[in-house]
């Protein structure tokens, strides 16, 4: 069953965090360990925010009580960040998290996959390996959506913005819905 989303509120809270963002982020001095935590917590909240916005394939939900598993791979400040979401709740299921090791032989059934920086060089494996999986995955790693990733942190000229795979999230069986897609930079 496909919901129907509120685009002008995604517009005005995305728009606003990309604002934040790019305040923070003004400038060419060093940004000071507090304006960085507080441009990981908005970007948290940006993920956050696009999890609303995505539908995944019925066989994702097992039961209607199935919570949204978003599992933590590598330990940064964003994978931290997005674990002290704990006790949210989005589309009408809660959030869960779960940190999760490679080699993901297994994977257990994620429907989002936030990747830590520090796991760039391990990357192409573990894409392949979620790539069939409704498993939307995350990442502030550079070209992660060109690389097979569905949806890329960036930064473009001194501002956050995010790059979709839109190939990637249709081999995952997931729909983003359209105007979460108005704002973000489309990739193969």
């Amino acid at each position: 069953m496909r919901q129907t989303h509120d685009s002008p509120l995604l517009r005005q809270f995305l728009i606003l965090a990309l604002s934040l963002l790019s305040l923070v982020m003004a400038g060419n001095s060093p940004v000071h360990a507090k304006e960085r935590e507080r441009e990981t917590k908005i970007k948290a909240a940006v993920i956050f925010k696009i999890l609303k916005f995505v539908d995944w394939p019925a066989a994702a939900w097992p039961a209607s009580d199935t919570p949204l598993l978003v599992c933590l791979l590598g330990r940064d400040p964003l994978t931290q960040a997005v674990a002290d979401l704990e006790g949210a709740s989005t589309q009408g299921r809660a959030l869960r998290f779960t940190f999760v090791n490679l080699p993901l032989r297994q994977p257990p059934l994620c429907h989002a996959l936030v990747i830590a920086a520090g796991e760039s060089d391990r990357l192409h494996p573990l894409l392949e390996n979620i790539a069939d999986l409704p498993t939307l995955s995350f990442a502030e790693i550079p070209e992660f959506a060109r690389r097979g990733g569905i949806v890329g942190l960036v930064r473009a000229k001194n501002r956050f913005a995010f790059e979709i795979n839109l190939r990637a999230a249709k081999k995952a069986g997931i729909s983003i819905s359209a105007p979460l897609l108005e704002l973000a930079t489309i990739v193969e």
